[in-house]
């Protein structure tokens, strides 16, 4: 008896739906396993942008407001002198350091080495020479590794500061504060090493380049009306609009001599950099959401058919006392089924889409588990929900009416 009732049910359960639903799952498994790899695609996209967004790129970007000095003139030094020393009395402000590069421009290099035979030359990869006034270093909260930085007193001292990748291309055991090195020429007086920074990563994307400073003063001395001009001014907190607009007023009774002065927020001039993953981030979400609309829609058609088609079966396992549990058990498992499918062929597409796009993340693996996991557990929520309205018309299945059908 209890054999011909199992063969019932099988019968039952496969009469007239093997082909439909066979094409059904096979649908249904490639569009999960494409909204898979769209949200996962999108998951790594979103962590390369955090992790690029919280990047430590060796200085400080949240508090810092850079002052680009346009075509100031030979005779605007004493100019800016005043202009640094208001800003400097702002409320809120904390310091004011000038530099001749600013932050992301392009600057001249120029040759350094500690010898004729063992130099670095000009560039792609040659050493950017950053003519900065002693209290730049801690403007841009730039921190020296070793060694010091400038002091006000050595405006014409032969001296430099080395970032850190440029001190380990000559003395990679770290011993560079100290030694000495020339500029420009092999000829050129040898500059004291007094202190080593840490590297400045402007480009997120590119290798740390090297980077050499001089005192300021010098660069005023060799080619006063040439050079460009920035005033790096650090606040105590996050800069605001008022806050621009408060420093620029204050700079206005010292600007007879300067021709355009453009201030801007460091944080602001970093975030065109971001774009990418974020654009990339919004567009594979946005696909991915919509296959999970379709995927879901798609799943509970699925199921809405199945009990359809099955109503004899399930009439014939509530006539034998089945459980709602267990109708919910036996309905949902179809689903979850066609569903672990759809994520197998999706973490391979995803894993594959990853490796394709590896280039172009930003310390984020291509097979982060983490995405990985939670796209998975996602998928696996929504059709979990798409089968709970169908499940339910299943428990309530009434058993002589659908053995009546029959």
């Amino acid at each position: 008896m209890r054999a011909d009732v199992g063969a019932y049910l099988k019968s039952s359960s496969a009469a007239g739906t093997r082909s439909g639903t066979t094409l059904r799952n096979g649908l249904l498994i490639v569009q999960s396993g494409l909204c898979m790899a769209l949200i996962a695609s999108a998951g790594v996209f979103v962590q390369s942008l955090r992790r690029a967004g919280t990047f430590d790129r060796g200085f400080d970007r949240e508090n810092v407001v850079q002052i680009e000095i346009r075509k100031s003139r030979a005779d605007a030094e004493q100019r800016l002198v005043q202009i640094e020393s208001r800003l400097r009395d702002v409320p809120g402000v904390e310091s004011v350091g000038r530099t001749t590069v600013g932050f992301g421009d392009m600057a001249m290099t120029s040759k350094v080495g500690p010898n004729y035979r063992d130099t670095v030359g000009v560039g792609p990869r040659g050493p950017i020479l950053d003519f900065v006034a002693a209290d730049f270093f801690t403007a841009a909260d730039l921190r020296p590794v070793s060694g010091r930085t400038f002091n006000r007193s050595e405006h014409f001292a032969f001296v430099i500061v080395l970032n850190e990748s440029l001190a380990r291309r000559f003395w990679p055991k770290g011993d560079a504060v100290g030694k000495c090195v020339h500029v420009r020429e092999p000829q050129s007086p040898c500059r004291e090493i007094v202190g080593v920074v840490r590297d400045v990563a402007w480009d997120v994307m590119e290798e740390s380049k090297f980077r050499a400073y001089i005192p300021f003063a010098q660069a005023w001395r060799s080619t006063p009306a040439f050079i460009p001009n920035y005033l790096v001014v650090r606040l105590r907190t996050p800069p605001t609009m008022s806050d621009l607009v408060r420093l620029q007023a204050e700079m206005v009774p010292s600007m007879a001599d300067v021709d355009d002065v453009v201030l801007r927020r460091v944080a602001t001039m970093l975030e065109p950099q971001l774009q990418p993953w974020r654009l990339a981030s919004k567009l594979f979400l946005g696909f991915g959401l919509l296959g999970l609309i379709a995927a879901a829609t798609g799943i509970y058609g699925l199921i809405s058919y199945d009990v359809t088609q099955r109503t004899r079966e399930l009439g014939v396992r509530v006539a034998l006392g089945a459980s709602p549990r267990h109708i919910y058990r036996v309905v949902l498992e179809s689903g979850a089924r066609t569903v672990a499918n759809g994520l197998a062929v999706g973490i391979v597409a995803a894993l594959v889409a990853g490796r394709v796009m590896s280039s172009l993340l930003f310390e984020t693996p291509f097979y982060d588990i983490t995405v990985l996991g939670a796209t998975a557990g996602t998928l696996l929520l929504v059709a979990l929900l798409a089968s709970l309205v169908p499940a339910r018309r299943a428990v309530r299945v009434d058993a002589r009416e659908a053995l009546s059908a029959d």
